[in-house]
């Protein structure tokens, strides 16, 4: 594998650990170990067994994190995207089902 910040533009607004780890180039540890470290920001709670991350909360917080990689920085972008929101844990007008379903 190898890492690439960067994320293509036409992506689902949410993303599993899995689908993030293979878009990144890294295995699912390595994104396990940037949560951890604040890098990454919270994933959203779907089950007890299925997190997905916000694809742009990722992108601001790579571009954040990694910014002699990407060209810039964004200045503490990623402390406000890692920062978990009440509106994290509410997805409205879907339910846990269609999302899942949504990402399969």
């Amino acid at each position: 594998m190898h890492f690439t910040p960067k994320l293509p533009k036409n992506l689902p607004d949410y993303l599993t650990t899995q689908e993030l780890s293979q878009l990144l180039g890294v295995c699912g540890g390595t994104i396990r170990n940037w949560l951890k470290k604040g890098i990454l920001p919270h994933p959203v709670r779907m089950t007890t067994k299925m997190h997905v991350f916000n694809t742009e909360r990722v992108r601001k917080a790579l571009a954040d994190h990694f910014p002699e990689l990407l060209g810039a920085g964004q200045g503490g972008a990623a402390a406000a995207a890692a920062a978990p929101r009440e509106d994290d844990y509410l997805l409205p007008a879907m339910t846990a089902d269609e999302i899942a379903k949504e990402l399969s």
